[in-house]
């Protein structure tokens, strides 16, 4: 089994919560080929198909909706990590002395 590209399940999300690969493009501040071949390698990696096409919209299919889920669970729990140790990064003082005269 292929190990999953977290970097490929990342373009997934935003495009499965922007509904078009083109608005996720511009979110992202990539091209949308990027985007899409970045989908169709989770889904190989995967063996199945996150969207089916209906007009101008993407639609999650089932193993999509999971995989959605799955994500959201995923990307909540990186940022509540992210949450529990912002701010708490010790700052060390530096305290330099300079004599008034050097000879």
């Amino acid at each position: 089994m292929e190990r999953l590209n977290f970097n490929h399940l990342f373009y997934f999300h935003i495009v499965a919560e922007e509904g078009s690969i083109a608005r996720a493009a511009e979110r992202l501040r990539i091209t949308k080929p990027t985007v899409s071949e970045q989908v169709k390698q989770l889904e190989s990696t995967l063996g199945v198909k996150l969207f089916a096409r209906r007009g101008n919209r993407l639609e999650l299919t089932q193993e999509g909706r999971t995989t959605f889920s799955v994500s959201r669970r995923m990307f909540s729990a990186a940022s509540a990590l992210v949450e529990q140790y912002s701010g708490q990064t010790e700052h060390a003082v530096l305290r330099v002395g300079v004599a008034n005269s050097v000879s």
